[in-house]
């Protein structure tokens, strides 16, 4: 609460924190902890400080802190719950064309699949779906496309799946071309 206190009441100190790199180091100090500290109070906690800032930063927070997957991935189930089926859902709709333009379908796609943990995965193509409805081109349809029948050994079989039942919905929703698929 600290942050939000002080960017609530200061917002020309919240501008120095920005342009002094406060959020890389923010960023830097979250993977220096213990991932199992990192749990629902400090999310709700991030989330509080998003919802604070002042629109012209979210930039910032976003490329440095939200979308630092390798951040995330430690986290335990609980908190990746949290963090997929509620906080970036907030951030998606607060500013839907700043995360399309920060946050390629592709690069989340490959999140999407070192993600082992199936629940986590639901989350993870719901949210996919909410950014495709936002921007999705013939290339982020490829490339789910070859997700879908790329014979990857590492690759599961239950993943390919999941890809293949959004691919299915967005033919179904007729977004892009995948109904031509």
């Amino acid at each position: 609460r600290l942050f939000v206190h002080f960017f609530a009441s200061s917002p020309s100190l919240e501008d120095e924190f920005v342009e002094d790199g406060g959020f890389q180091s923010l960023s830097y100090l979250l993977t220096r902890i213990n991932p199992l500290y990192i749990n629902r109070t400090i999310l709700n906690e991030l989330g509080a400080l998003w919802d604070t800032l002042n629109k012209r930063h979210y930039r910032s927070m976003l490329s440095n802190i939200w979308l630092n997957f390798q951040l995330w991935d430690t986290l335990s189930i609980e908190s990746k719950e949290l963090l997929y089926s509620s906080i970036f859902v907030s951030i998606i709709k607060s500013n839907p064309h700043l995360v399309s333009s920060c946050l390629p379908i592709i690069d989340f796609l490959i999140v999407i699949l070192r993600q082992k943990e199936k629940n986590i995965r639901r989350y993870m193509w719901d949210l996919l779906i909410m950014m495709a409805h936002i921007s999705f081109t013939k290339t982020d349809q490829d490339n789910l496309f070859s997700t879908c029948f790329s014979n990857s050994k590492s690759r599961l079989i239950s993943v390919q799946l999941e890809a293949f039942e959004v691919l299915y919905k967005f033919s179904c929703e007729k977004l892009y071309n995948c109904h031509y698929l």
